[in-house]
């Protein structure tokens, strides 16, 4: 078993400085050899730790995780996220265009005030990006109604984006409104893989992940049945369709999550098979739904406790007629919007399979048929920024009503080690 660490400010000997630090350190010191990008990550064992250096990055690459850890020498990977904090370390499967080599904005000939992006002149060879963000502000191609990306030669609203060609280019590029300034001015960054993470090896602890813009989704769960992986303060935002797409029977635990715009789901599992997904404390915000067990399901269990999904389009929970999972939740609080189409806490008519709130949840023993947001009850985050990239739009007012709940997110750093079985309290104050 051994300690390696991934820099990508290092210079040194490219060999993952092994032994080099302490294994999660949270100091933003370089580490000279470390690996320098993901790609240059070596041969792996089972038992060893991967470390990503505070201040490094961010790494516009998959995470790939090698090779197979054991039950009793999982392997650990210590991503440093830190929310809010210019330190942390963001590994996303996004683009920043503006940092791109020859990046250029041209006026394009159609529209009002609309620029498409090229590299010096032509073709970017992009990925069509299905989300991004400009300045924070998502965007995506379904899912969220105010927030679809918009059609080129007819973008609408000031920093709105879209997909095409629409100056006979002969390749499609992203356009852009801007109505003062230019493009070269903004943060633009548009998602370029389908995944940040999506394997099948087995028996993985991912401490503090900060994932971001998945083209599909943030992470995709396929291990085999009797193995597991574990995220400890997981923060996902700005996917397509899912921070977490499980397609494996495998154990999935995920502790003290934070969700940001997420696309249609915050969690999913819909194919042929068994999922086993147990979800503890955790707030998310903004996607369509926060949840989805969909129809193709043949049993497995999905369970949530201490979580709070707040400003869901959509509604709650799609728990589809004809799904074999069995759906376990309590001490949980609701509070999405509902504002789509077939908008219920239960939605598009699944309360069926989900009738009622659980008999601790907030609200309380409550009929999932419920569409009108006036008569849930408002968790009442502190602040409510673009992006949800502080931490206090995760964390509960002093007068929240969730106060003394052990509802919402609760602050566990990875020193806390493997997780087991986290509940505590959630931050207030």
């Amino acid at each position: 078993m051994a300690d390696y660490f991934v820099d990508s400010r290092a210079t040194g000997a490219n060999d993952g400085a092994v032994g080099d630090a302490v294994a999660g350190t949270t100091s933003s010191e370089v580490v000279t050899d470390a690996w320098q990008s993901i790609a240059d990550i070596g041969t792996l064992a089972a038992g060893d730790t991967v470390t990503f250096v505070r201040g490094s990055g961010p790494y516009e690459e998959a995470l790939n995780i090698k090779r197979n850890g054991t039950a009793a020498a999982p392997m650990k990977w210590y991503l440093n996220g830190n929310l809010g904090s210019s330190d942390g370390v963001v590994i996303r499967a996004g683009d920043d265009l503006n940092a791109k080599s020859g990046a250029q904005w041209v006026a394009s000939s159609g529209g009002t005030n609309e620029y498409y992006f090229t590299i010096s002149g032509g073709n970017p060879t992009l990925v069509e990006a299905k989300c991004g963000t400009v300045n924070n502000y998502y965007r995506g191609s379904s899912a969220e109604a105010a927030r679809e990306r918009q059609t080129p030669g007819s973008i609408t609203t000031n920093h709105a984006w879209g997909w095409g060609d629409n100056d006979t280019l002969g390749y499609s590029t992203i356009y852009i409104r801007v109505d003062s300034g230019t493009p070269a001015d903004l943060d633009i960054i548009m998602s370029q893989r389908n995944y940040v993470l999506d394997a099948n090896w087995n028996n993985h602890i991912f401490y503090d992940a900060d994932f971001r813009y998945g083209n599909f989704a943030c992470v995709r769960p396929r291990h085999a049945s009797g193995t597991r992986w574990d995220f400890i303060n997981p923060f996902l935002a700005f996917a397509e369709n899912e921070g977490i797409n499980v397609q494996g029977s495998g154990r999935t635990n995920v502790f003290n999550p934070r969700g940001s715009w997420c696309g249609h789901r915050f969690v999913s599992a819909n194919y042929a098979g068994t999922p086993d997904l147990l979800i503890v404390n955790g707030v998310e915000r903004g996607a369509h739904l926060s949840f989805l067990l969909g129809s193709l399901l043949t049993g497995g269990s999905f369970r949530v406790f201490g979580f709070i999904g707040e400003d869901n389009e959509a509604g709650a929970m799609d728990f589809q007629a004809g799904s074999s999972a069995a759906f376990e939740e309590n001490n949980n609080c609701w509070y999405p919007r509902m504002t789509a189409s077939a908008g219920a806490l239960a939605y598009n008519g699944s309360s069926t399979q989900w009738p009622r709130t659980s008999i601790i949840d907030v609200p309380d023993y409550h009929d999932t048929t419920e569409s009108n947001q006036a008569n849930l009850i408002d968790p009442e985050f502190k602040t409510t920024t673009e992006g949800h990239l502080n931490p206090s739009d995760f964390e509960l007012k002093a007068s929240s009503p969730l106060s003394g709940r052990s509802i919402g997110y609760v602050d566990h750093s990875a020193s806390a080690g493997a997780a087991g079985g986290i509940i505590g309290s959630p931050i207030i104050g």
